[in-house]
């Protein structure tokens, strides 16, 4: 809190010489300012409390209006830095200080006159608090500068108060806790396990291989769906040379021939696909092929 009052010479338009705060003031009345500081704190438990506290006065200069720029500052000590301590649930500092306005507005007219800038000037009346205060729960460290901002350089003006907010402060301690184990989600995961082991059982016993001749027709499918624009089908005998007959490891061989040869690759067509497994390339001398072998799974073959 901050609380003053302003002294007045004796003059024809009050009957008093001390007016109250809050009020407008002219400059020309104005003997000094009577200014008192007040700052509380308070715990809900003891706490060992110390710190120390300065009262300054500042005058600035802006160029640019109230929220321009500072173009100068000049700083004067009012109170030295002053310690205290306790041990208690609150602690309070109260202090007060008697401003010579006119010092310090004689300082403002005279630095707009020596760097020939009319800037709107300003006398800040500050106290700084530093404390800390040490509980069993930690310790709390805060700073306060509550202040009265007073005009300069004008016929009359308004004082304003700063930074007298309230603040409130907490300690937080971080507590970790094993939380025990919920019923429901041990309930819940074991359903899911045995319902994943069931699944699993489905899949291993009751799933179908497939057999061979599945096998067997998927081998030729394959063949025709990579190969199927080399493939010539024709619905006659094809004539091979016995002692010039080659027989090749795999289509891929038979694809290699054809390209070299510059022969297609043919096959007799059947309406059953699976009888439909080789494969062959005729040249004028010789001629090859290649079967789609049987799966030979346990000893079974193709009968």
């Amino acid at each position: 809190a901050i609380d003053y009052k302003v002294n007045i010479i004796e003059n024809a338009v009050y009957d008093t010489t001390v007016l109250p705060s809050d009020s407008t003031y002219i400059t020309a009345l104005i003997n000094n300012i009577d200014i008192n500081f007040k700052h509380m704190f308070e715990g809900d438990s003891i706490s060992d409390i110390e710190g120390n506290y300065n009262i300054m006065a500042s005058v600035t200069g802006k160029i640019g209006g109230q929220t321009g720029n500072i173009l100068w500052t000049k700083n004067y000590e009012l109170k030295p830095a002053t310690k205290f301590n306790t041990s208690s649930t609150t602690c309070e500092i109260n202090d007060k200080v008697i401003i010579d306005y006119n010092l310090y507005n004689n300082v403002s007219k005279e630095l707009n006159s020596l760097t020939g800038v009319s800037t709107n000037d300003t006398l800040n009346i500050s106290m700084n608090v530093n404390y800390s205060a040490k509980t069993d729960e930690g310790i709390v460290e805060e700073k306060f500068s509550p202040a009265l901002s007073i005009p300069l350089n004008s016929t009359y003006f308004n004082i304003e108060r700063l930074n007298i907010e309230e603040k409130t402060g907490e300690i937080k301690n971080v507590v970790n806790v094993t939380e025990p184990p919920s019923i429901l989600k041990i309930i819940i995961f074991r359903i899911a396990i045995g319902i994943l082991i069931i699944l699993t059982l489905i899949l291993i016993f009751f799933s179908d291989e497939p057999s061979y001749d599945e096998i067997y027709k998927k081998k030729i499918n394959k063949i025709f769906k990579t190969h199927g624009s080399r493939l010539v089908a024709i619905n006659s005998e094809l004539t091979l040379f016995k002692e010039n007959h080659h027989n090749v490891h795999n289509i891929d061989d038979l694809v290699k021939i054809a390209d070299e040869l510059e022969k297609p690759i043919m096959y007799i067509y059947n309406a059953n696909i699976c009888e439909m497994d080789s494969f062959y390339v005729v040249d004028s001398n010789d001629s090859y092929a290649y079967t789609v072998s049987y799966p030979n799974i346990l000893g079974k073959v193709k009968i």
